[in-house]
């Protein structure tokens, strides 16, 4: 609900009215009326405005000027239109106005209008009178937002009593030490005039001559300037009996019929009304336009001016909030569209990095099942190999086995044995016998042991077996080895087998011997890490120290030369395989 505070002040008493809407009208809660002393300054009325209402913050502030306060004049203009009238005002009151600058409020009112001219009733107020309004307001901690001309104020008030009555009125708002005195035709004001009375006691006699003669002034300059239009009644604002001498001398002087009308009549009012209540006429029409929202007839804060020419500016404005809009629709469809498709994506690449998971873990798998697979076709069974060795070797009276290592390398399996026997004679019947489809034999060293009677004779040798071919072999894959092969060496008479080179040279056997301590560190070496089970194979005797193995290198005088059993065969860990006569071609 909309509340006012209106405000207006003379040199002798401030007024204050507070009111709010009520259905087509105002309600007054309360009302102010406080004596000025002479001289006072605009923060003093401020500050009694502030003490006489203590919380008008929030309310809309009317503050009404007197006709003294401002300078007006009646201009002829030529016919035109109502949105230019604002600037050929300003211009011909520049012309007319005694005093007025440039930045001057001007406000106007449009009194007549003929086919020929249009007359306006225009008033300015300078710049030194509002800035005194302003600081009473400032002063007061309120800021106005209407600043009207109170004859006006007062005219618009008495037309809502008159009704449909446009018959030409005057009407007289007697104050403290002034008085308004207005014409009203048709409802709209059409003459003013504020007079200064005499000063006189509050509860004394108005001075009923010095009235009758301001009036009979002002409705003879009224008449002459609405071309001989006479005042037909007179209204007085206020009551009670101070006014009722007033109304006989106006009945019995000037023959006009005269009313007194209190302007609370039609106003809801909270309390008892004040002792004048003529004086709040201009206050209560200022807050009556405000409820009906009506504009005020003149206000310096929000005068008449030329309507701003319309600019395509909002239509542009509708063009590009329309584009944006659009535009924003398409950003969002296509945001919607590209997060679904980068949703998609996302499931696809997690289903991808899944069955990458998946591959990787398979492929591991499978790489781990081929090593396991390769591991089982290049393993081999050295406690076999050594059932089978055992199996075929010269008895333990011809032949006995003193060291044993064995070591398996890329799918060839390397068993090394220091071998002892009765006689020479039975070394290559221990190599015949180690000889097989799988194997590959080749002897290294041998010599003559002086210290044992028993076994007089050791060599090495050294056994190849080839895996796959042991796989072959067992899976009974090969070619039938009677059909297609030529006999093996196992199946030739001992007579037939090639001499055995036995190279007798000092520096053969040296090398021989450089050779089989090297053979002995790598077989080692390779057993160590290649085939954890080479350490059970391995079988050394006691009576194969080092002092047995480091006998005389040469010889019997009257024997053959049996140095070495083969030529040189390499390395002990990958010895050159050289193909046995009678072993069946793979």
């Amino acid at each position: 609900m909309a509340k006012y505070i209106a405000i207006e002040w003379d040199s002798a008493e401030l007024r204050i009215a507070v009111g709010r809407n009520r259905g087509q009208g105002i309600a007054i809660d309360e009302t102010h009326a406080v004596a000025l002393d002479e001289g006072v300054t605009p923060a003093v009325i401020g500050e009694a405005i502030k003490q006489a209402v203590s919380d008008a913050k929030g309310m809309e502030t009317l503050i009404a000027i007197p006709r003294s306060a401002v300078e007006i004049r009646q201009i002829q203009l030529p016919v035109a239109p109502p949105d230019e009238l604002p600037e050929m005002v300003r211009f011909q009151a520049m012309r007319q106005f005694s005093t007025i600058g440039e930045d001057w409020p001007l406000d106007f009112v449009e009194l007549d209008r003929t086919d020929q001219q249009v007359q306006v009733l225009a008033s300015v107020i300078s710049p030194n009178t509002l800035k005194e309004i302003e600081q009473v307001c400032e002063a007061a901690g309120v800021v106005a937002q209407h600043l009207c001309l109170r004859p006006f104020a007062s005219a618009d008030l008495l037309k809502q009593h008159l009704g449909g009555d446009n018959s030409c009125r005057l009407f007289a708002d007697v104050m403290s030490s002034s008085a308004d005195l207005g014409v009203v035709v048709n409802g709209q004001i059409a003459f003013m005039r504020t007079v200064r009375l005499p000063a006189v006691a509050e509860d004394a006699e108005l001075p009923i001559q010095g009235l009758m003669g301001e009036i009979r002034r002002t409705i003879a300059a009224a008449s002459n300037q609405l071309s001989g239009q006479q005042v037909a009644a007179v209204t007085l604002f206020g009551s009670g009996t101070r006014l009722e001498p007033l109304r006989k001398a106006i009945h019995a002087q000037l023959k006009l019929d005269t009313e007194i009308w209190s302007p609370f009549t039609n106003v809801r009012l909270r309390g008892e009304p004040p002792t004048h209540p003529g004086r709040y006429a201009a206050l209560l029409g200022m807050m009556l336009n405000q409820a009906e929202g009506a504009r005020q007839a003149i206000d310096f804060l929000n005068p008449r001016q030329r309507p701003k020419a319309k600019s395509n500016r909002e239509k542009y404005l509708l063009y590009a909030t329309l584009g944006l809009a659009t535009a924003a629709v398409l950003a969002i469809g296509v945001f919607l569209t590209f997060d679904q498709k980068n949703r998609k994506i996302r499931d696809l690449t997690g289903v991808r990095e899944a069955s990458k998971l998946s591959v990787s873990k398979a492929t591991e798998l499978s790489n781990q099942a081929k090593l396991v697979a390769l591991f089982n076709e290049q393993s081999l069974s050295f406690l076999d190999e050594i059932s089978d060795i055992s199996a075929t070797m010269p008895g333990a009276d011809d032949a006995r086995v003193a060291k044993m290592t064995g070591s398996l390398v890329n799918g060839i399996g390397n068993i090394t044995m220091d071998i002892k026997v009765r006689g020479f004679e039975h070394i290559s019947e221990v190599e015949n016998s180690l000889k097989d489809v799988d194997r590959h034999v080749a002897g290294k060293r041998s010599r003559e042991r002086g210290n044992d009677e028993n076994f007089p004779w050791s060599f090495q040798t050294v056994t190849s077996i080839d895996t796959l071919k042991k796989r072959e072999k067992e899976a009974g894959s090969g070619v039938d080895e009677d059909a297609t092969t030529e006999p093996s060496d196992d199946d030739a008479p001992p007579s037939d087998d090639p001499p055995i080179d036995r190279d007798t040279d000092e520096s053969d056997t040296d090398e021989s011997d450089t050779d089989e301590s090297d053979t002995d560190e790598s077989d080692t070496d390779e057993s160590d890490t290649d085939e954890p089970d080479t350490d059970e194979s391995d079988t050394d005797e006691s009576d194969t120290d080092e002092s047995d193995t480091d006998n005389s290198d040469e010889p019997p005088a009257d024997g053959p030369d049996n140095t070495k059993l083969t030529s040189e065969s390499g390395e002990v860990d990958e010895p050159t395989i050289e193909k046995p006569a009678g072993r069946i071609d793979e």
